[in-house]
């Protein structure tokens, strides 16, 4: 790939219509979190201790921006959750409660991390990916809780993503799968040609940037984590990308394009290509869930739905039609897909059932 420049300084000027940058002249910037319309950046900086932390308005970037916290020490990642921002720093995790005034940097976490490189929250767990090591956090108390999930990852674990009850975790060139319910990993079968530095998941979609940190157009990989082979795609090309985020049915990302002249040249990027998402019947829910057998929903009406139940290795199970209930009591515990179809409108909604004994 990195002996086609050419082509891709083509392909730039042909598909630049894919993405728009929104930010540009940032030193370094490598991660972004969303609170509302709200952007907050991190600013690595080339040189210890220019590191910033800045906040815009995405609906009028240029005049919002504005540098909240300077002269930091190499801000490397940042999540929000219930409006504090949770960021990454060497040897630490400092926290910013944006219901206060003034902002403050307090103190969460020190020297349990070598250098906290991606977060990503489920439930009340932020999960932290620090060199080849995976932890979490359980913030649901005053205390928090620590626990290490994997204390060791053969390659620098880059980027994190949840999908479900799923946390996909990119490390060098494989993305693994840690099953937070059950417990497990496994390895997605999707082998990159290059270090994974960014992935992001959307509604049953991984997006991967398989690029380089390049001037040059790289690929961004669609896989279809619903799909039994994981298929994968190529959903666009852009600049090599870093701290996807999803906000408004829009991808943003940073990018850290080298420095020819001196001058600081990062972006903040947004994909204009429609995402896939999968179509839902907003209304349906399925309950109890977990459960140990039966499955109902909350429709009155199922003459029109058709059901097809998958064990976790994409093997169909069981198929249904027209069903006033579901009965899986005869499987064996574990993890189930379903997915529901109105016959009707051919519309489809995709859920996931946890069987227990």
């Amino acid at each position: 790939m990195k002996h086609l420049a050419l082509l891709f300084a083509f392909l730039y000027f042909n598909l630049n219509g894919q993405f728009q940058i929104i930010k540009d002249s940032l030193d370094d910037p490598n991660a972004l979190a969303f609170v509302g319309d709200d952007l907050y950046v991190t600013n690595q900086g080339t040189y210890p201790l220019i590191g910033q932390i800045a906040k815009l308005n995405i609906n009028s970037p240029e005049s919002t921006y504005e540098i909240l916290f300077d002269s930091l020490p190499y801000p490397r990642s940042i999540i929000a959750k219930d409006s504090i921002l949770y960021i990454g720093f060497p040897s630490e995790i400092k926290i910013c409660d944006l219901r206060k005034d003034p902002l403050v940097l307090e103190d969460f976490i020190f020297d349990m991390f070598s250098f906290p490189r991606a977060f990503a929250v489920y439930k009340d767990n932020i999960f932290i990916a620090a060199e080849g090591k995976l932890s979490s956090i359980d913030i649901s108390s005053d205390d928090p809780s620590f626990e290490t999930v994997i204390d060791y990852f053969s390659e620098n674990v880059l980027s994190l993503a949840v999908n479900g009850d799923e946390l996909y975790i990119a490390t060098g060139k494989e993305i693994h799968i840690f099953d937070i319910i059950e417990r497990k990993f496994r390895v997605l079968p999707f082998k990159s040609d290059e270090v994974i530095y960014s992935i992001l998941a959307i509604n049953g979609f991984l997006y991967v940037d398989q690029g380089t940190y390049s001037p040059n157009l790289e690929e961004i990989i669609k896989i279809d984590l619903l799909d039994q082979d994981y298929k994968s795609q190529v959903f666009c090309y852009a600049p090599s990308s870093i701290g996807m985020v999803e906000y408004n049915g829009s991808i943003y990302f940073a990018s850290q394009k080298p420095k020819f002249d001196g001058k600081p040249e990062g972006k903040i990027i947004r994909i204009d290509k429609t995402l896939d998402f999968r179509t839902e019947f907003n209304s349906l829910i399925l309950f109890p869930n977990p459960t140990t057998g039966e499955i109902k929903f909350n429709s009155y009406d199922y003459t029109n739905y058709s059901i097809k139940i998958y064990c976790r290795n994409g093997q169909l199970v069981k198929q249904l039609s027209s069903p006033i209930n579901i009965d899986i009591s005869d499987f064996p515990a574990g993890l189930y897909f379903l997915k529901v179809n109105d016959k009707l409108v051919n519309k489809s909604q995709y859920f996931k059932v946890v069987k227990v004994d």
